[in-house]
């Protein structure tokens, strides 16, 4: 089994191919996940991360050009403001309006999203997804990757936010409809989704007990502990749990495979992950 301290022994030469990551705040997990997955194939890889200021995104990508980095991965606040910095951009991450995975491909930077990738992955590892009825709460930009991801693969969704304009405003460009945060509990589901930050760092469950239908999919996008206040609540009544991580770790996989070539070693980057 793989010992993710051995990550502190990474040796860098005038060889090591750069990958980075870029966030308003410097990533503890990408550094993580991703450099036990190069150590374990073998790769004369590092991944780095940095703290950049929405003031400074500019500076940061034409400094990881000048370094000669890989590609890097962008966290919020920078998914929307990269775009304008790229030569090209996938169309999937056009429609979606948001980039989270970089690459230079020879000299151009070229912009992908896989946060729907992420997390549509998560959820075929516990159900089909075709004809399932979706209650996805929020409509930020996880949210609108999330419904993109959901259309793709026939879901009947209904989007609940707490602005009900933006949810109608996000169900009208990938289909499904859209309603007011409080209208939530009048709707069945097969899958119940948080892609709201509710619940990160505190105990604070987005929906009230009496909405968890038991037999019911439940996934929580916040990924800073595997179980959620949500989460802990749906475990008590039966559901499948889907804990943020898993969409954490299979984005992890789409830009580990696109910077490297090579197949990631999941079990590898999951364990990295948990530990």
């Amino acid at each position: 089994m793989y010992n993710v301290r051995e990550q502190s022994r990474t040796m860098v030469d005038n060889q090591t191919i750069i990958v980075g990551s870029i966030a308003s705040k410097r990533s503890r997990l990408g550094p993580l996940i991703n450099n036990a997955a190069y150590q374990s194939l073998g790769l004369n890889y590092l991944y780095v991360s940095f703290a950049v200021t929405e003031d400074g995104l500019k500076s940061a990508v034409a400094g990881m050009v000048a370094l000669g980095f890989r590609g890097f991965a962008v966290s919020m606040p920078h998914k929307e403001a990269v775009i304008e910095l790229l030569d090209r951009v996938d169309p999937v991450a056009a429609c979606i309006g948001a980039v989270n995975t970089v690459q230079r491909e020879g000299d151009l930077l070229v912009g992908y999203n896989s946060d729907w990738i992420g997390a549509v992955t998560a959820l075929q590892e516990v159900c089909a997804l075709k004809r399932r009825r979706v209650l996805l709460l929020g409509a930020g930009g996880a949210a609108r990757a999330i419904a993109y991801g959901l259309s793709q693969h026939g879901c009947d969704v209904m989007i609940c936010n707490r602005s009900a304009s933006k949810a109608v405003d996000l169900a009208r460009d990938f289909g499904g409809a859209g309603s007011a945060l409080e209208d939530a509990a009048n709707f069945d589901y097969d899958i119940l989704i948080n892609a709201t930050s509710v619940g990160f760092g505190t105990q604070e469950c987005i929906v009230e007990p009496s909405m968890i239908r038991e037999g019911a999919v439940v996934m929580d996008i916040v990924f800073d502990r595997p179980a959620t206040p949500l989460l802990q609540l749906a475990a008590s009544k039966g559901c499948v749990i889907v804990p943020g991580y898993k969409m954490l770790l299979h984005q992890a996989v789409f830009s580990f495979e696109l910077f490297t070539g090579c197949k990631a070693p999941i079990a590898v980057m999951e364990q990295a992950l948990l530990q």
